[in-house]
């Protein structure tokens, strides 16, 4: 679907960017899922490599020894294994916990990729935080992007008027004395 097709069948501007927006966010979400399995698979895929090589390795090791080392090689073959097979679930853990947190911020209008990407990892970090435990995605990302007050904090977000990102006190002379004075001059020079 194209915006022109949308103004060509005369919807307004500002409508047809809407219902390209959700269309978008539409299209977005159907893809999640399938690069998201693709992930988990290959993650998967590597986890199962790393086993097998450590495992290789560890029978590599039996070559040539003595029988009554063969115990002690085993034992060290298992943990080898106990620790792949441990660091393997860690890393899918901590793969699809962000992946839960990237799918939490979807529809989040951050100002670019940079700082959505940071915000990614600040939640991620502060989940695993030991003062953080209870608190939850939504806790934690009201508590990193927005004041104590509710409000969010500035240059974050897309703000929906770009000409509310700045709030500048007013320009030129505000004292009302130096006004008055400046003006009785201007009013002087134009009688003579």
């Amino acid at each position: 679907m194209k915006k022109e097709q949308l103004l060509a069948l005369g919807i307004d501007e500002e409508a047809a960017k809407k219902v390209m927006d959700i269309n978008g966010e539409d299209i977005e979400s159907a893809k999640r899922p399938l690069s998201e399995k693709i992930v988990a698979l290959e993650s998967e895929r590597d986890g199962f490599l790393g086993q097998l090589e450590t495992a290789n390795e560890a029978l590599k090791s039996f070559e040539g020894i003595n029988p009554a080392d063969i115990q002690e090689k085993l034992v060290t073959a298992q943990t080898a294994l106990q620790q792949a097979e441990e660091r393997h679930k860690s890393e899918i853990a901590a793969r699809d916990s962000r992946a839960e947190t990237e799918k939490f911020l979807v529809g989040k209008k951050f100002i670019n990729e940079i700082t959505k990407n940071h915000f990614v990892n600040q939640i991620e970090d502060s989940l695993a935080a030991p003062e953080n435990k209870g608190k939850n995605r939504q806790d934690l990302f009201d508590m990193l992007t927005h004041t104590a007050d509710g409000k969010p904090n500035e240059g974050i977000f897309v703000t929906e008027n770009p000409n509310n990102i700045l709030d500048l006190p007013p320009s030129g002379n505000t004292d009302p004395l130096i006004g008055d004075e400046f003006q009785k001059k201007i009013d002087k020079y134009r009688r003579n």
